[in-house]
């Protein structure tokens, strides 16, 4: 936008020029318009005012019907994953399974991702073990150690 101005504080302002305009044209039109003009406009508000009413309450149902059929398919999908009782075995174990899911995936995404490079160790630098040498660098599992 401009330099040095907000961009929210440059819509309010915006916006309260467009409102006081607005306002300026409907003291206009009631100082200057004769009555018979008036209730013409009136009732082109008035029609105006009730289509966007009753769009708002068809979009309202819409919307309402869309939030239901998701909280359904959902609630279906949990009760065919976890089983219908709240405290079961199922229940138990499918959650134990998502968690581990979870926390590898989590290190998985935090270690680096897939690399080129494989995961499994080298004679020259295993993974997970701490031998003598210096760090070459962060890989895809923590530190590669080379030999000296």
């Amino acid at each position: 936008m401009l330099a040095g101005i907000r961009s929210d504080v440059f819509m309010t302002t915006i916006l309260k020029c467009a409102t006081g305009l607005l306002g300026a044209a409907c003291v206009v039109l009631a100082v200057f318009l004769y009555e018979d003009e008036e209730k013409q406009i009136q009732s082109r508000i008035a029609e105006w005012w009730v289509r966007v009413d009753d769009r708002r309450s068809a979009l309202l149902y819409a919307h309402g019907r869309f939030v239901l059929r998701t909280f359904e398919l959902s609630t279906a999908v949990l009760d065919r994953l976890f089983g219908s009782r709240l405290w079961s075995r199922r229940a138990i174990g499918v959650s134990g399974c998502l968690s581990l899911v979870a926390l590898y995936s989590s290190i998985w995404l935090v270690a680096g991702g897939r690399t080129s490079r494989s995961f499994t160790a080298s004679r020259y630098s295993p993974a997970f073990t701490f031998t003598p040498g210096c760090v070459s660098g962060a890989r895809s599992w923590g530190f590669q150690f080379s030999p000296l």
